[in-house]
Formats: structure tokens, C-alpha cells, sequence
């Protein structure tokens, strides 16, 4: 059963907020005020669903933004969030006979602390000025909103721009907490000739502006800990998964599964490839994607293509949805390009809840933590992708060995001492 109250901050220790007031240089009745510049996710819709102590239902995962939320509360602080959705829009809550007076003081309360500004998506752009000029135009919208609020912290994703690091801190030097949900190049990839030097060197001038960060993976640390010179060494947080499940048993492995953004860069057409030219081997292979994105049209219309039935396409699923999917699946398939700089890939440690093993390509740090439960190919590479599947197709114990490697995994996609929202609590407390 999923603990609807769960939102990963149990372990918050009570003396958390005085500590961060301290740290702030705050006085006891000052009100921490906590700017948040989240990425292109639904954070409305996620408040929304928060707010009435329930879980995203798009999402399988607890999501950054619920923890947020739920660490804002429990410090008693104030926050911004600067978005490009429009603020939720809430009904005042009903409330049953057995409710009080003074849970509704309380839900009211919960509605107060949180501000959300909305601002304008970044425009299209074509060619690299009017790229320059979007960007540049976003940011400085964000700049506005977070000047306006005059928060002591700013927690912003790797999503907005680093060029405006700096100014996020504004003249009153207010402390920057970079949460790394990507990497800054591709893991394994160090940039390398005359423009990957420059970019790499332009990013570590900007990062002088960041005081700490909250990374999604080893290899996020890593790359910030490079970029810094060491003087930032973010915590790592391990996904948290909602509910929890009985885990299979994975026999031969025929049933795969996508599950993630349709992109061109996500690899979803070097799988379909790959799988395709498997199909005369294995007749009874099938692969599922699943996801939403802007190249769903042409996967579909390929898909249509190829004729082969095995081969589908469900678009986006609600989070049962997924979970029931992953059930179904017998392998989990990450094909990330080395084109998106991937910061983790949650869909193996979802798969994990479910004792399902993943296979990914070289450039997803997931890969460092799921072990002897995943299997790498190089990415970028169609040939050693459809290699490293037939090898797997053709092995019928490879999934119930990796599948045996995801028992110590499992018991950490429950340990909310590891949540986001905790270790963010704890860079919070050291600035």
C-alpha cells in the first residue's frame, strides 16, 4: 500500500530549521525564504496534488518538487517557485465531520507559504542569435521574479542557464544550490578539442557562483566537484519510489520496454532498428515505447512502417500505468545518445522496484548504481545495441541473474534518509 503522507522527509531532524536560520545569519523570527527555479516538469500540477497529502498520479517516483514542497513546510519557511506553468488553481478544501478547525487553519497555512510567478517559455528559436537571444530572455525573466522575492537561498536546476548564475545570487550574495538533474557533458566524455576546452572553462568560471548542489547521480557530483576545482561536493540522493511491489522472476527475456521522453537523443530509433533487425531471429521478441515527446509522429509513422506487430507504440502512461508496463516487461531499455547529457535515468530504478533489469548504453550513470543488474553498450551504436540484446535474447538465465542483483538495490528505493528532500535538507543546513 502507498503511504499517501510519504513524501521522503521523515528522517528531518527537528532542530533543522534553527540550524539553517544560523547558517543563514537569521534571527529567530526571520523567515527563511527559499526561491526555487525547478525544470520543465509539471510543478503546478504536482503542488496540486500535494497539497490534498496525495502523490503525483502522473509520476511513479517521488518527485523533487513534492519534496520540496514538504521540506518548505516542515522548516516553516516561505517559497518561490518560478515556473512556465500557470500557479495551480485549488479549491478551498472540504472537509469531513471529523476534520477540525485547525486543519483548516493548517491547510490554509500550507497554501500561504508557497508564491508561484509565472514566466513566459523560452521563445523558438532557430540558428544559434536567436537561441542566444531566447535563452537570454528567459533568464532574465527568472532574474526578475527571484529579485522580487529577495530569498536568502536560490535552488535552481541545471535547466536554466548558467550564464545567469551569478546574477541569481544578487548584491545582497545570496547563497546558490544547484540541483543537478543532468550532467554537463556526456558520462565518459570529457569535453576535448578547441570548443569542448572553451566551454568547459567558460562553465567553470560560472561556477564559481554556485555555494552547493544536490546531484542525481555520482557522475553529477563528479562533474561539479571538476567544474569547481573540488570546492563543491554535492550529495548524491538515491530515487524513491512510491509504492512498493512484489518483485518477478524474469524468465528468457522477449518483452522489452522504452519508457521515457520520445526523442530523437533519448535513442528511441537506434532501438527500433536494432529490434527490428532482431525480429527474424527471435519471432516472439516485442517492444513496447512509452513516453510522450516531440518525435512521437515519426516513431509512430516508422513503427507503421516496418509492419511488424511485436513492435508498438502506447504513448504516455499514468503512473499505474507505468508500473504495469514495467510488470509486463522482461528488460527495461535506456539507448540515451551521447547527444543528451543524461543525468541518471530514473526507468531503471523503477524497473528495479519490480525485479526487472535494465539494459543501457555507456553514456547513463544509472549504470554505475544498478551493477551487475544492467548490462552497457556502447552508445551512439546501433550494431552494439542489437549485439548486446541478442546477446541477452539469446541467454535464458541473463534476466533472473540480473533480476538476483536487484534484491540490495531494492531496499534503498525505500530509504527516505536518501530522498532528494533529505539530502537537500543537508545542504541546506552547511552552507
Amino acid at each position: 500500500m502507498t503511504d499517501q503522507t510519504d513524501f521522503g522527509l521523515s528522517g528531518l531532524p527537528s532542530e533543522a530549521a534553527a540550524t539553517i536560520r544560523q547558517r543563514l545569519g537569521l534571527a529567530e523570527a526571520d523567515p527563511i525564504r527559499i526561491s526555487f527555479v525547478p525544470g520543465p516538469g509539471d510543478v503546478s500540477g504536482t503542488y496540486a496534488a500535494w497539497a490534498e497529502g496525495r502523490h503525483d498520479p502522473r509520476v511513479p517516483v517521488i518527485t523533487y518538487s513534492a519534496q520540496f514542497f514538504e521540506l518548505v513546510e516542515r522548516l516553516g519557511a516561505e517559497a518561490q517557485i518560478v515556473t512556465t506553468y500557470p500557479p495551480p488553481a485549488l479549491p478551498e478544501p472540504a472537509l469531513p465531520e471529523a476534520e477540525t478547525p485547525d486543519r483548516a487553519a493548517h491547510l490554509a497555512g500550507r497554501g500561504a507559504r508557497f508564491r508561484f510567478h509565472q514566466v513566459p517559455k523560452r521563445a523558438p528559436a532557430t540558428g544559434r542569435r536567436a537561441w542566444a537571444a531566447a535563452e537570454a530572455a528567459y533568464a532574465a525573466a527568472i532574474l526578475a521574479a527571484v529579485a522580487a522575492f529577495d530569498p536568502q537561498v536560490v535552488l535552481v536546476s541545471t535547466d536554466m542557464p548558467s550564464a545567469a548564475w551569478a546574477a541569481l545570487k544578487g548584491p545582497g550574495g545570496r547563497r546558490l544550490v544547484l540541483t543537478a538533474h543532468n550532467t554537463f557533458w556526456p558520462m565518459g566524455r570529457s569535453p576535448r578539442g578547441p570548443k569542448g576546452i572553451w566551454r568547459r572553462l567558460r562553465l567553470t568560471a560560472r561556477a564559481r557562483a554556485l555555494d552547493d548542489a544536490v546531484c542525481t547521480s555520482g557522475e553529477c557530483a563528479r562533474q561539479i566537484a571538476a567544474v569547481t576545482g573540488g570546492r563543491v561536493q554535492g550529495l548524491v540522493e538515491h530515487p524513491q519510489v512510491v509504492a512498493r511491489y512484489t518483485p518477478k522472476v524474469v524468465g528468457r527475456i522477449r518483452k522489452l520496454l522504452f519508457l521515457g521522453r520520445i526523442e530523437s537523443n533519448k535513442g528511441i530509433f537506434l532501438l527500433l532498428d536494432a529490434a527490428a533487425a532482431l525480429v527474424p531471429r527471435f519471432p516472439d521478441l516485442e517492444l513496447v515505447f512509452a513516453g510522450s515527446g516531440g518525435a512521437a509522429a515519426e516513431l509512430e509513422a516508422r513503427i507503421a512502417a516496418l509492419g511488424q506487430p511485436g513492435l508498438r507504440f502506447v504513448g504516455r502512461l499514468g503512473s499505474d500505468a507505468v508500473h504495469a508496463a514495467i510488470d509486463a516487461a522482461d528488460l527495461v531499455v535506456c539507448p540515451t545518445t551521447s547527444a543528451f547529457n543524461e543525468g541518471l535515468a530514473v526507468v531503471g530504478f523503477e524497473a528495479a522496484a519490480h525485479g526487472v533489469p535494465t539494459l543501457m548504453s555507456s553514456v547513463v550513470p544509472a549504470a554505475e548504481t544498478l551493477g551487475a543488474a544492467g548490462r552497457v553498450f556502447e552508445a551512439d551504436s546501433q550494431p552494439a545495441l542489437r549485439d548486446a540484446l541478442a546477446a541477452l535474447l539469446e541467454d535464458p538465465e541473463a534476466g533472473a541473474r540480473m533480476g538476483a542483483a536487484l534484491t540490495e538495490l531494492r531496499a534503498a528505493l525505500y530509504d527516505r534518509d536518501r530522498s532528494w528532500g533529505m539530502q537537500l535538507a543537508r545542504v541546506l543546513q552547511r552552507l
